[in-house]
């Protein structure tokens, strides 16, 4: 297999790539421009997806069943339904407001995993959390 370049975009920090089979595109993440990209491979076309964020930067995102994204941002998971507005799904950390979440992914169950970390990178303060629609936030390390 052989890899190569099908759009030539230049960013801060690209993350959280996630392929979309049914739709054939990629949306990826600029964490600190920040910025949700979707590149359409039908016409190679780039855009960016219009999502009000809070915060200085994004952590990850993934898609949600019916259209719509999971987005950390700042120092919350928010929902982005295709639909409607967005809300606050969870606020993890409240109690040390110096970590910023950072980086997630889903798991074939559909529960978000991710994690927090300082938001300088200066202390071990960061931990790891589960979202998923019956539970909720859940601590796991």
């Amino acid at each position: 297999m052989k890899a190569e370049c099908v759009v030539d975009i230049r960013s801060e920090v690209g993350e959280t790539p996630i392929w979309d089979e049914a739709a054939g595109v990629l949306y990826w993440i600029d964490c600190l421009a920040p910025a949700v990209h979707r590149f359409r491979s039908r016409d190679d076309t780039d855009e960016i997806v219009p999502l009000l964020i809070d915060s200085g930067h994004i952590g990850a995102i993934a898609l949600v069943e019916g259209g719509g994204f999971l987005v950390l941002a700042g120092s919350g998971l928010w929902i982005y339904p295709a639909d409607g507005e967005r809300r606050l799904l969870a606020k993890p950390d409240e109690d040390r407001p110096q970590n910023v979440v950072n980086d997630g992914k889903c798991d074939p169950q559909g529960r978000f995993w991710f994690g927090t970390m300082h938001n300088q990178s200066k202390e071990e303060s960061g931990r790891l959390f589960r979202y998923d629609s019956k539970r909720g936030l859940v601590p796991m390390d």
